[in-house]
Parts: C-alpha cells; structure tokens; sequence
C-alpha cells in the first residue's frame, strides 16, 4: 500500500474493530457513529489502490466484509427483538380498546 494510505488503513482497521464491537455490546449510537466515520475511510482507501498491493487490499477487503456479516446479524437480530417489542404494543393497545368499548 502506498505509504500516504497507511495511515487511513490503520484507521480503517481500527474503526471496523470498534464498530462491531460496540454492535456485539449493543451500543447501537455508537455503532452509527462509527460507520459514519468509516465510510469516507472505505471510499478513500480503496479509491487510492495500486495494482501492486491488490493482495493487502484483498485482506482488508475480507477483514472488513467479515466484520460487515457480524455486524448485519448483529443489527437483524436486534431488529426481530424491536419488532417484537412492537407487536407486543399494538397487542396491548388493541387489549385497552377492546377493554374500553366492552365497559361502556
């Protein structure tokens, strides 16, 4: 890699590590924060490459699509736990409605 990029990957790295450790422990507000600094970071490293280093930017590549996988089940399963959270309101709304035209 280019030596003015070695600083971008590094951080690259680090952001990627970060964002989906803060996805395993749920910190979804930071998990946003990060991937809004990695973008730039994803668009400007690889934008930089050289056909020479195309096997270290295959690396990366795979490091931070495997983070990406973990991060995307990570987000589905905390999806299905907010929708649940959902249908149990709305159940419980219909409840109170029905409830309510009964006791009148």
């Amino acid at each position: 890699m280019a030596e003015h990029d070695a600083d971008d990957v590094l951080q690259l790295r680090k952001l990627t590590r970060e964002l989906l450790s803060s996805a395993n422990a749920g910190d979804w507000d930071a998990a946003i924060a990060l991937e809004v600094d990695r973008r730039p970071l994803v668009s400007r490293v690889f934008a930089t490459g050289m056909p020479n280093t195309q096997a270290e930017y295959q690396i990366l590549l795979n490091e931070i699509l495997s983070a990406d996988q973990e991060i995307m089940r990570l987000t589905q399963l905390r999806r299905d736990d907010v929708a649940g959270v959902l249908r149990q309101v709305v159940q419980g709304r219909s409840a109170c409605h029905v409830y309510e035209s009964n006791s009148r």
